[in-house]
C-alpha cells in the first residue's frame, strides 16, 4: 500500500475524498485535453464499504452501449490525471471549490470531497508539483489498514453496468473480487525518469 495506505494513516478520505476529489477534476479537465464534452462522463459517486471497487480512480460513459468516450479519456490518461493534480494543487482554495473539485453533477452532492487526500494521491503516483507533502500524526482504523494493504497498481478498461465502457486506473489497486471481470491492458503508466 504505498500509494493509498499513507494518505489512510494520515488521516485524510482515501475513498469517497481524494478518489473522488480526482475524479471530478479530471471530468472538468476531459473537454481540455480529451475532445469531448464533460456530460459524457461519470464517476464512482458513492462508495460503500463492501463496495470492491471502493479504491478505485473510475471514469465512465454515460452514454448506454458507449460512444467511445472512454478510449479518447484512456488514451489521454496520463496526461489527464496530471493536469487534474496541478489544478486541485494550484487551486488557492482551502479545501475545494466549483473552480478545482466541486462539480454541479455529482450523485453525493460533493459531500465529503478532500482536497489534500487528492494533493497527496496524486503526487505519490508521481504527478503534480513536487514531491508528496509529510502526512500529519494520526492512525487509521484497522478495517480500512486491512482494505487497502494488499493493493497493486494496474490499469485496466472494463465494460461498465450503464452499458459504456468504463476507464479504470487503480492507483492502489485491487483485490480478487475487483479483478475477476477485468481484463486487463498492460500499459506504462509514467516514465521516472
Amino acid at each position: 500500500g504505498g500509494v493509498l495506505q499513507p494518505v489512510a494513516e494520515a488521516g485524510l478520505s482515501v475513498d469517497r475524498g481524494g478518489l473522488h476529489a480526482l475524479e471530478h477534476a479530471m471530468i472538468a479537465l476531459a473537454p481540455l485535453v480529451c475532445d469531448l464534452e464533460s456530460a459524457e462522463l461519470s464517476c464512482q459517486h458513492t462508495r460503500r464499504d463492501s463496495d470492491p471497487n471502493r479504491y478505485l480512480l473510475l471514469l465512465y460513459e454515460g452514454q448506454k452501449g458507449g460512444a467511445g468516450t472512454a478510449s479518447k479519456v484512456y488514451a489521454q490518461w496520463e496526461v489527464l490525471l496530471s493536469r487534474a493534480v496541478r489544478l486541485i494543487e494550484e487551486c488557492p482554495c482551502e479545501s475545494g471549490c466549483p473552480n478545482c473539485i466541486v462539480v454541479p453533477r455529482c450523485g453525493e452532492y460533493n459531500h465529503g470531497l478532500d482536497k489534500l487526500a487528492a494533493v497527496k494521491i496524486g503526487r505519490a503516483l508521481g504527478f503534480g508539483l513536487g514531491p508528496p507533502p509529510p502526512f500529519p500524526d494520526t492512525s487509521v482504523s484497522p478495517h480500512t489498514a486491512s482494505a487497502i494493504e494488499h493493493l497493486e497498481p494496474a490499469v485496466s478498461a472494463v465494460p461498465s453496468a450503464e452499458g459504456g465502457e468504463a476507464v479504470v486506473h487503480m492507483p492502489l489497486a485491487h483485490t480478487e473480487q475487483a479483478t475477476t471481470p477485468v481484463q486487463p491492458i498492460e500499459r506504462k503508466l509514467w516514465d521516472a525518469g
